[in-house]
């Protein structure tokens, strides 16, 4: 049986917001997509993140027009992704403005781990349970959308 690669949307906080600065916001991003991306390996799922690219390309959070333009892209990619990932720091741990328009654009799961925080170092100081909670979590997903898959088509290609 050929398995199709699933597609994730990570999406992060990134406006300067709750005493975080866009750089911070744009590190720790860079930091989980790197080791969402290890920890993933080999288990049939590509994370992607465009709005990095978009930032780090010189894309102007601070102008309205611009964060809306990116906004638009940001929605039309994960509407077109099997799931979305909510990483990040939020003292309530809830979902940004923008992540919600993401979250809601994407017909798939989140896999939220906003309760993790970005206060750990990367990969290095996360304990092995939560790492043992985000695989459980990441394949509780991918099963979901694989389930919905072969419940619409009839088959997982």
């Amino acid at each position: 049986m050929n398995r199709r690669q699933l597609l994730a949307y990570l999406m992060a906080p990134v406006s300067p917001s709750n005493g975080r600065t866009l750089a911070e916001n744009i590190a720790t991003a860079k930091a989980w997509l790197s080791f969402l991306r290890a920890l993933t390996r080999g288990m049939g799922l590509s994370i992607i993140c465009p709005w990095l690219a978009s930032i780090l390309a010189g894309a102007d959070e601070s102008s309205a027009e611009e964060r809306e333009q990116g906004l638009l892209d940001d929605c039309t990619t994960a509407a077109r992704c099997d799931l979305v990932i909510a990483v990040g720091y939020s003292p309530t741990d809830d979902l940004t403005s923008g992540m919600l328009r993401e979250r809601a654009a994407c017909p798939g799961p989140c896999i939220d781990l906003m309760h993790l925080g970005s206060t750990w170092a990367f990969p290095v100081s996360m304990s092995d349970s939560d790492r043992a909670e985000i695989l459980m979590m990441v394949r509780a997903a991918m099963r979901a959308v694989n389930v919905d898959r072969l419940r619409r088509w009839g088959s997982d290609e």
